[in-house]
């Protein structure tokens, strides 16, 4: 029986490898570049392995004009950015459009507030992952048009070192809902300002008729985020 049985665990072995061969070579590999301002990290992870025919992969990339880059240099297939303000030929899907939320420690006095306006802001002590973001300008001239600078009291080089010090201190951030993370240690209440949304969504190149299912992936994101 013992050669019988090493016969058979030797074709089952040539034929997983024969069906890892045909997927490899069947599947749409997708690359998708993360804008460092919108994170990885509140993505829904079960949209990141196989879609359909898709296999994805996803990195962080350092800011939004990199990201877009990798897209037009076929670095990447898309990329998940801020909204950008110029496309540089490339289409945008968008996926998320929202208030703004105010992140802070849970002891933080503003978190006495339902939301918070721009006015109460006025003499917080701000941390920013970049002040060179889309989102930060947009902030910043909602701040400058209710006639005030904001302080700027750190800057931090990656959002994980942001995300950690933000609940142990009483500096504030302003940042896209969902895509912050360490809910536990974390309060948050939305920034209700009409001129600083958050919207974000995919940025790709056009693409011929059969690469359509790319969007069909888009709006599956679309709708799953909804859901949450």
């Amino acid at each position: 029986l013992l050669p019988v049985a090493q016969s058979l665990l030797q074709k089952h072995e040539e034929h997983e490898k024969l069906m890892r061969e045909i997927i490899e070579q069947n599947s749409h590999m997708v690359k998708i570049a993360f804008e460092n301002t919108v994170l990885l990290n509140g993505f829904p992870a079960d949209l990141l392995s196989r879609i359909g025919d898709m296999t994805i992969t996803a990195y962080l990339g350092a800011d939004n004009a990199s990201c877009i880059k990798d897209v037009l240099e076929c670095r990447a297939t898309c990329a998940f950015v801020l909204k950008p303000q110029d496309l540089k030929g490339l289409e945008y899907f968008p996926i998320v459009k929202h208030y703004p939320d105010v992140i802070m420690s849970k002891k933080h006095p503003l978190m006495k507030k339902k939301t918070i306006a721009i006015e109460d802001l006025r003499n917080e002590n701000h941390a920013w992952l970049s002040i060179n973001s889309l989102s930060f300008q947009d902030y910043y001239n909602a701040c400058i048009d209710a006639g005030f600078y904001p302080k700027i009291t750190k800057e931090f080089p990656t959002a994980e070192l942001l995300h950690q010090a933000i609940p142990y201190g009483m500096e504030i951030t302003v940042g896209g809902g969902f895509f912050f993370f360490n809910e536990e240690n974390l309060g948050r209440r939305p920034l209700v300002n009409d001129s600083c949304m958050i919207e974000a969504g995919f940025v790709y190149r056009p693409f011929d008729e059969k690469d359509r299912n790319l969007i069909s992936y888009f709006r599956v994101v679309r709708d799953t985020i909804d859901s949450l």
